[in-house]
């Protein structure tokens, strides 16, 4: 049950923490990779099976890095794999950031959501929706169904309420995306601290989200 979302992306270089981003095209075409940028760690790309180990690598040779911008991270092709990288970024105390012109969706944002200290920066897009097996999504299984254990015990493993997930159900399809609104990332605390951002329009947010 993968909650990969890959996205059309038009996005133009921008400079965010003292940092030149690559576009969120090429990103989407590539996998999970994370660099270090002066005293950062840079993720981007679809998260699969070796990010595990490409994230371990990166953390034992550089201990004294605890940031990780998430600057493009559209999803998840490995649902396991992406929970097990972020449990690792949990682990090692990271302060996990969207920055301004940066996106994370899906698989992204339970990677996002591992930080131990989490920052939205203003203009960031942060997108939910469900998981599907077959024809079937997540809110077509009872509550009570183990299906739903996977991502459960994840999120009460990192202190997220289990709010959070029904959300992700309810808010968009699989085949969909929902862009979480300033209201919602506080409602549900995605961000550590409370985002005092100006709210905009439903249509504004995802016209500017759509083209990342």
């Amino acid at each position: 049950m993968t909650r990969l979302r890959l996205l059309k992306a038009i996005c133009t270089g921008a400079m965010i923490f003292g940092m030149a981003h690559t576009s969120a095209a090429i990103a989407q075409d590539r996998p999970f990779s994370v660099r270090v940028q002066g005293d950062y760690f840079i993720g981007t790309g679809v998260i699969d099976g070796r990010t595990p180990a490409r994230l371990s690598q990166a953390l034992k040779a550089n201990p004294g890095i605890k940031v990780l911008v998430l600057y493009n991270v559209p999803g998840s092709d490995n649902d396991e794999a992406n929970l097990q990288a972020s449990r690792l970024i949990r682990k090692a105390g990271l302060t996990t950031v969207v920055p301004a012109k940066g996106m994370v969706a899906s698989g992204g944002t339970d990677m996002f959501l591992a930080g131990k200290r989490r920052i939205i920066e203003k203009g960031a897009c942060v997108g939910v929706h469900s998981w599907a097996i077959g024809n079937r999504e997540g809110a077509d299984f009872p509550d009570s169904s183990r299906e739903h254990d996977l991502y459960l015990n994840y999120y009460k493993s990192i202190g997220i309420s289990p709010n959070f997930y029904w959300y992700t159900l309810d808010a968009a399809g699989a085949d969909e995306m929902h862009w979480a609104s300033v209201s919602e990332m506080n409602q549900f605390k995605m961000a550590t601290s409370r985002l005092k951002f100006a709210q905009e329009s439903e249509n504004r947010r995802y016209s500017r989200c759509d083209r990342r």
